[in-house]
């Protein structure tokens, strides 16, 4: 079976309106807290997502115009791939809590390296290692957001 593959307008409107939702409704959902570690407020992160999802979809609706619909063999191969993702990220949930954010992330982010395609087992340990440490660092001590702890942190 082949699937067709373009970009449509309408996919990037719909990005776009998206995170102008989300932009919308930031006021009124995220609650300020009375006392605050960071003088950073605690709807900047989502404020960043909005803003990200608004240009990506500015973005795929101008090159929507000009873009040509792209075939490609949809095989048996990437319906697996598919379905391991989804058994992964049902894992990623139950082992979030459970081992850790550190420790899960790099576990998944390693398989889903390997299920999709990468063999170089160096740069899969170095991004298993760095990328989920990155994040933790940077949400532990800088945005002084509470992951949950496990084996490692």
């Amino acid at each position: 079976m082949k699937i067709k593959m373009g970009r449509s307008f309408g996919e990037g409107a719909a990005v776009f309106l998206i995170g102008l939702g989300i932009l919308l409704l930031l006021p009124s959902q995220v609650e300020k807290p009375l006392v605050s570690e960071v003088q950073i407020p605690p709807y900047f992160l989502p404020m960043v997502v909005a803003i990200g999802f608004m240009l990506t979809g500015a973005g795929m609706a101008i090159s929507s115009i000009s873009a040509k619909a792209l075939e490609f063999p949809f095989t048996k191969v990437e319906a697996l791939r598919i379905f391991y993702s989804i058994g992964l990220l049902f894992l990623y949930s139950f082992l979030f809590s459970r081992i850790g954010f550190v420790v899960s992330s790099s576990l998944i982010l390693g398989i889903f390296a390997y299920l999709f395609g990468a063999r170089n087992w160096v740069k899969i340990f170095l991004t298993m290692a760095l990328v989920p440490g990155t994040i933790w660092f940077l949400l532990e001590f800088i945005f002084s957001i509470p992951l949950p702890r496990g084996l490692l942190f």
